[in-house]
Parts: C-alpha cells; sequence; structure tokens
C-alpha cells in the first residue's frame, strides 16, 4: 500500500527491532479510510471485514491488498465507529469474494537499497494472529492444543507460536467459521451440508482436501 509508507530512517528501524509505518503515514491512512467511508446506513448484511474474510483459508489473507482497495473506493464500506480497525470497518460479506484468489504481499519494505533491514521477521506469530489466519474461535483453539495440532509457550504477558505450524493446519484444516461464509449457511446448515458425504473431521473443523474434492469449497 503506497500510503503506509515504512520508516526509511534506520536508526529508527534498528530502535524499533525492524519495520515500523511512521505516525504521519498512518495519520494520512486513516484520514483517507474515513474521509471515503460511505456516510448512509449500512445495509442489515453487513459484517465486519474482520467476519468477511474468514472465507478466505489455507493461508494469509491478503489484508494489504483489501485495504488498498478500500481505501481506493473500489469497495463500499462504512465505520461502526470513529475508529478503524477490523471490527469497525464494515463491508458487504460477497464484496469479499473478489479477493479469494488474491496472495499475500509479503514485500513490505521498500526494495531500493538505501537501507539495509538487520533484524529478521520472527518466526512465531501470537495466539490472537493464529486464530485469525486459522478463522477459529479461542474455544476452538484450547481445543486445537488438546489434541496436540498446536502448540503454544508463554512469551512475556501473551502466547506464542510457530507460524509455519499454524500455515500447516490452514492447508489441511477447514474451520467452521470459513466453511460458514463460503457457503453462505448458518453453522447448523453447514454441518448438515457435510453430513454423510465421508468428510474428515480435523481439530474443530473438517478436512479441506475432502471438502474441496466435493465441491464444497474451492482450492487455494
Amino acid at each position: 500500500m503506497d500510503v503506509l509508507v515504512p520508516e526509511g530512517d534506520r536508526a529508527v528501524v534498528v530502535a524499533r527491532n525492524g519495520p515500523c509505518i511512521p505516525q504521519a503515514s498512518l495519520t494520512r491512512f486513516l484520514s483517507g479510510m474515513r474521509g471515503v467511508a460511505r456516510k448512509d446506513v449500512a445495509p442489515d448484511d453487513a459484517v465486519a471485514i474482520e467476519t468477511a474474510a474468514r472465507r478466505i483459508g489455507g493461508r494469509e489473507k491478503p489484508w494489504g491488498a483489501i485495504f488498498a482497495a478500500l481505501l481506493a473506493g473500489e469497495i463500499d464500506f462504512w465505520l461502526a465507529s470513529g475508529n478503524v480497525t477490523s471490527r469497525s470497518v464494515v463491508v458487504i460479506p460477497t464484496d469479499i469474494a473478489d479477493f479469494d484468489d488474491v496472495s499475500f504481499d509479503q514485500h513490505v519494505l521498500p526494495d531500493d537499497g538505501e537501507i539495509e533491514y538487520p533484524i529478521r521477521r520472527s518466526t512465531n506469530i501470537n495466539k490472537n494472529d493464529a486464530e485469525e489466519l486459522l478463522n477459529v474461535h479461542p474455544k476452538h483453539t484450547r481445543m486445537l492444543i488438546e489434541e496436540k495440532l498446536l502448540t503454544f509457550t508463554r512469551k512475556g504477558q501473551g502466547l506464542v507460536t510457530e507460524k509455519a505450524a499454524v500455515l500447516r493446519l490452514a492447508e489441511r484444516m477447514v474451520a467452521p467459521a470459513e466453511l460458514c461464509m463460503l457457503t453462505g449457511l448458518s453453522l447448523k446448515l453447514a454441518r448438515e451440508k457435510v453430513k454423510g458425504l465421508c468428510v474428515r473431521p480435523i481439530g474443530c473443523g473438517w478436512s479441506r482436501q475432502d471438502l474441496v474434492e466435493r465441491g464444497i469449497v474451492p482450492s487455494r
């Protein structure tokens, strides 16, 4: 996203222990989002963008591309509050379908050779980010831990796990929230849809491979 420009001062990058966004750049982004947001009442079927994006599973979500489209006015959205967050930005769920095949953009830093970024990105992610990637509720995370599909360790005040392990699980498992968003069905009806189709259960969800083969969810 051109609006969110990474910090260009190497000293600041090192002091922050990695890439960061200057406050001025963040302020421009937030101001732009508030200016583009629709001012009328959101439709009854509109949901928070974090909910709508649960249709994207098996990989990291292309949040950069999604918010770039919002900022460019390519997707109608409303703000449930004055803040700009994944919970306050409200959209029509089907509008996010355009990003089903958009890849996560790992190119965050400018490739101009002017700054060397000596800090390697962490191979771990925290519990909240793991749940966002997997499209699972915290109560489902406990199930995944109990079934030894994920292992968390304490770091400071929070819990972290290996990002690679989360991605591997995401590739294998379709969580209930993802299935509901893709089918447009309630959880009860979604469960009935897969019942009797010999779909293997995995953790709190179902085998992605089985659901793809049966045409219930798209391949990634």
